[in-house]
């Protein structure tokens, strides 16, 4: 798994800001020196999007927390209610990450296990 998010990325479904699921490949960025070696850490998660490959980014060092489960369900009402009704068994799949000024990722793992 680490070694995809870090490559191609795993296709898997995120909340748009309308609270609709969306598929988007999620991918860790990790930056490139200047003789051209690529760090070890990831700085940035990228979201792609499979049809029109556009892209959005988030910055991990603006990573605020991550919440699984039930805690994910609880940032608030709106997410709670979008989950349960297009995400079976959401309180094992759900994960958010929030993020200070860009708001929050929330992405819905294939299975509990992730």
């Amino acid at each position: 798994m680490r070694e995809a998010l870090l490559g191609e990325g795993v296709l898997m479904q995120v909340f748009n800001s309308n609270l609709d699921l969306e598929w988007k490949y999620i991918k860790f960025l990790r930056p490139t020196s200047e003789s051209g070696v690529k760090a070890k850490a990831p700085n940035q998660i990228q979201l792609v999007s499979p049809s029109t490959n556009n892209s959005m980014k988030f910055l991990l060092s603006e990573l605020e927390h991550v919440d699984r489960g039930h805690n994910a369900m609880i940032i608030s009402e709106d997410i709670a209610q979008a989950a349960r009704m297009q995400v079976p068994n959401p309180e094992e799949r759900l994960a958010a990450f929030i993020f200070g000024q860009d708001g929050s990722l929330i992405i819905i793992f294939p299975d509990k296990d992730l």
